[in-house]
């Protein structure tokens, strides 16, 4: 009785074993386009702080044992300073404008500004001559706070949390067009917790209010990248690599660089073979259109390979209709997407 437990159990293993072989994930990098399209004529922008100083006096609280309490009134004036170097860096990195520049001016100061108020026509104009740029981003308000809970959640056990929060107001500026068209408000939130045998212990490791501050406004400079510039996303990606001779072949010309004839090869299969060989065949020449930038014949392909799973009745293919269904749908996508790339970047995007 046990020997036929044990066959049973290995032929379990070796079925569980041919199912999970029979693909690859392959990670890739994908051109994602900016929330917000540029105009093309800006090349050059200037990244100005035009901001009325934060100041409030309950930014900074504790809830302890259920009762609020507040931590500190410290104000960090240099959150929006932080912005605009950490949003610079990371565009120069992109290489999205030929060049970026930081006014180091405060344009609204405590003495003589008022909150929300915007830049002149005037001031656009000369802060742009003075740069030769076509374009300002402000930074046109902001905020930022802490909560932090300390809770006893065992006997002489704490957890404690801190929350760092910030709200920045963008402002777009085409000197070109004597306009604002772009504004944006950015939430953003860090998080840190800590265990400890006290409540002090808890929080040893937590930074201090103005280093944790200053971290938000670094963290939220480099992600407003996202809405003014393109940024590369990996992914990852399945690619079917056996089940037959001819998925096998394919791979080994796929070993060499040579996706054109694996194509050809699982097209032959999308013609010839069974419903779940089809549907494999065919979400592989997705991926393939997908990696040379045909994102029109990556859709295609990619909604064959979802029919072709509508035809297999098996429960057993239930994960991967479900990832075919996905997949189309991120391709639809990427198509869309790609008309949005080639208007912010111009010329062919891969």
């Amino acid at each position: 009785m046990n020997r036929y437990r044990f066959l049973i159990v290995l032929l379990g293993v070796i079925i569980l074993t041919a199912c999970s072989s029979n693909y690859r994930i392959i990670e890739i990098e994908v051109l994602k386009p900016a929330k917000y399209s540029v105009p093309p004529d800006i090349a050059s922008i200037v990244l100005v702080n035009n901001s009325y100083p934060f100041r409030d006096t309950f930014i900074h609280v504790a809830k302890v044992d259920g009762k609020f309490m507040t931590l500190d009134s410290i104000m960090v004036d240099a959150f929006p300073d932080t912005l605009l170097k950490s949003l610079s860096q990371e565009l120069l990195l992109r290489r999205f404008f030929d060049t970026v520049y930081i006014d180091t001016i405060k344009y609204n100061p405590e003495f003589l500004g008022k909150p929300l108020k915007p830049l002149s026509s005037q001031q656009v104009d000369d802060i742009c001559e003075k740069y030769d740029a076509q374009a300002i981003l402000a930074v046109g308000a902001y905020s930022h706070g802490t909560l932090l809970k300390v809770d006893e959640v065992g006997y002489s056990e704490y957890y404690s949390t801190m929350d760092v929060s910030g709200v920045s107001y963008w402002r777009l500026y085409d000197a070109l067009q004597d306009q604002v068209i772009h504004e944006k408000i950015q939430v953003d939130t860090l998080f840190w917790d800590g265990v400890g045998a006290s409540a002090q212990n808890s929080l040893l490791k937590f930074p201090s209010l103005k280093e944790a501050t200053l971290n938000l406004a670094d963290y939220m400079g480099w992600k407003f990248t996202d809405n003014i510039a393109p940024y590369w996303e990996k992914v990852k990606r399945k690619l079917y690599t056996s089940g037959n001779a001819y998925f096998m072949s394919a791979s080994d010309w796929i070993a060499n660089k040579n996706w054109e004839e694996a194509e050809k090869l699982w097209g032959f299969v999308y013609e010839n073979g069974k419903p779940i060989d089809q549907a494999r065949a065919a979400h592989n020449i997705a991926f393939s259109f997908e990696q040379k930038g045909d994102f029109e014949s990556a859709a295609k392909w990619a909604y064959n390979s979802y029919q072709a799973y509508s035809l297999t009745s098996s429960a057993q293919y239930g994960v991967e209709k479900d990832e075919a269904t996905a997949y189309y749908k991120e391709m639809s996508i990427r198509k869309r997407e790609h008309k949005k790339l080639v208007k912010q970047i111009g010329g062919a995007v891969e």
